[in-house]
């Protein structure tokens, strides 16, 4: 399995323009529709961020043909972790969503995917109102090599009061699973040279 993610530039166009040029019978004619489209509110400049899934490159290269739509910019995306997003997500509400990527050195990359997904994750959502994490990847196919990641959050006020593990809580049963966070998180930002976060809106109704 393979992820695409498509980049593309506004320029003048309304986000209303936009989803009228790209969605709807252009993007179903590629015979696959993205399992996401947001647009991008913080952190760059004004873009729409497509999340597309295919079974090889092949099979990407081949819907490139159907369509005339061409994106300004696509990453190809491997999955890193067991998790991977395939479908319209729990929620009623749309809520916000992050993309935050990681330069991490390439022995540390499955150490890094491993305490996200099994220590990390299990705090965020049963000590941090349901954060949701969507997945990991890694770039195989970009400009630079890093690891992504994508969640969803209810608002801002809910990513901002979730940056971190918090403090220790006072249900007994939660105890272990943030000490076990705040362990991945001390160890992943050892392993991390850099990173970068964008905030984005998801558009079009898909809300993975």
């Amino acid at each position: 399995m393979i992820h695409t993610l498509s980049h593309f530039d506004l320029g003048d166009l309304t986000v209303g323009e936009f989803l009228h040029l790209h969605d709807g019978e252009n993007w179903a004619s590629t015979g696959v529709e993205p399992v996401g489209t947001w647009l991008v509110t913080l952190g760059s400049s004004r873009r729409v961020l497509a999340l597309s899934c295919f079974d090889t490159l092949q099979a990407w290269h081949e819907s490139r043909r159907k369509t005339p739509n061409e994106a300004n910019e696509v990453t190809a995306l491997q999955p890193l972790t067991q998790r991977v997003p395939v479908g319209p997500g729990p929620e009623d509400e749309p809520g916000i969503y992050t993309m935050r990527t990681f330069n991490v050195a390439r022995p540390d990359i499955r150490r890094f995917a491993d305490i996200s997904e099994n220590a990390w994750w299990p705090w965020v959502k049963a000590g941090q109102d349901n954060v949701r994490p969507l997945a990991q990847w890694l770039s195989i196919i970009a400009p630079v090599t890093r690891v992504y990641m994508i969640s969803r959050y209810h608002d801002m006020a809910h990513w901002e009061a979730s940056r971190q593990a918090g403090p220790k809580p006072d249900d007994p049963d939660l105890v272990p699973i943030w000490e076990r966070a705040a362990e991945a998180i001390a160890e992943r930002g050892s392993m991390t040279i850099d990173t970068n976060v964008l905030v984005m809106e998801p558009i079009g109704g898909r809300y993975p």
